[in-house]
């Protein structure tokens, strides 16, 4: 892997879907793409992402830890149909994969090689996310065509910060300015087919890590599923301590023992809330 210089490759009309070598347009100079392999055998059902992403996560050149990734639709989402060329392959994958907090737009063709393509997202310089497109491949529909064969994303929080918020992504900031990764920190409301929308999760530690709860409709109350309540006038406690975490206007202090976080509001530092810690992780099916 290198640096980049400017990504603006181009898939020429028609290309192979019969396992031929992919016709392309170069359009300007790449210093030094991904040199790696564009397949390797993965295994989606791991619990390594490594190993879930196969090539696609080697190619990433993320600052921190990749985030996600596995096999394409075919092989462990069943979502999409074989298409004629690869650049169809990720737009099919794209609109049917909207599980994913991924950019739709922004890709670059990186490499071609055989009926392997390489799709990056780049952000200075340095793939963020990727993809492989792959031709040969069988569809549920029993088709054979191409497909995203495997994908892998860095942390959302390497986006630049005007995709992630277009996404919906909450990006936390650290006392520095700098974008915190949501694998350690984020927040987000209540699906609402489970009628939680009025209620915000703040994830912290990622899986396995502590959750806590604006239950500000009341809708977990008496359940026992909360460490203490929610309240949205309180002052900060003595042994609260500052993460030095900010989102907006809000400023993340946690409690001595971790039993609730509290919110306080940087325009209005009187304006606190306190949000509970839930015992086990709340989950909506």
């Amino acid at each position: 892997m290198g640096t980049r210089l400017v990504l603006l490759l181009m898939l020429a009309p028609g290309l192979s879907a019969c396992g031929q070598p992919a016709e392309v347009t170069v359009e300007t100079t790449v210093d030094r793409p991904y040199d790696g392999p564009l397949h390797v055998s993965h295994d989606p059902d791991s619990a390594s992402l490594r190993e879930r992403s196969g090539a696609a996560g080697l190619a990433l050149e993320c600052a921190g830890r990749p985030y996600a990734g596995s096999g394409g639709g075919f092989s462990q989402h069943g979502i999409g149909t074989a298409q004629g060329d690869a650049r169809e392959a990720l737009e099919d994958f794209q609109e049917q994969a909207g599980f994913l907090d991924i950019p739709q737009d922004g890709f670059v063709v990186e490499r071609v090689e055989g009926d392997r393509v390489l799709f990056s997202y780049d952000v200075g310089e340095r793939t963020r996310i990727a993809y492989i497109a792959a031709g040969g491949l069988r569809d549920p529909e029993g088709e054979i065509g191409w497909g995203i064969e495997s994908w892998a994303s860095c942390d959302p929080a390497e986006l630049p910060a005007d995709v992630s918020r277009e996404l919906g992504i909450r990006v936390w900031h650290d006392q520095a300015g700098d974008p915190v990764p949501v694998a350690r920190l984020t927040h987000h409301p209540g699906p609402e087919h489970c009628g939680w929308q009025d209620v915000t999760f703040l994830s912290m530690g990622g899986p396995g890590g502590t959750q806590y709860v604006a239950d500000r409709s009341g809708e977990f109350a008496g359940e026992g599923l909360l460490r203490t309540t929610y309240d949205g006038d309180v002052v900060l406690p003595d042994d609260a301590t500052d993460t030095g975490y900010e989102y907006d206007t809000w400023h993340l202090w946690l409690a001595g023992d971790r039993s609730s976080a509290y919110i306080v509001d940087v325009d209005d530092p009187s304006r606190i809330e306190r949000w509970p810690a839930a015992k086990d992780q709340i989950a909506c099916a």
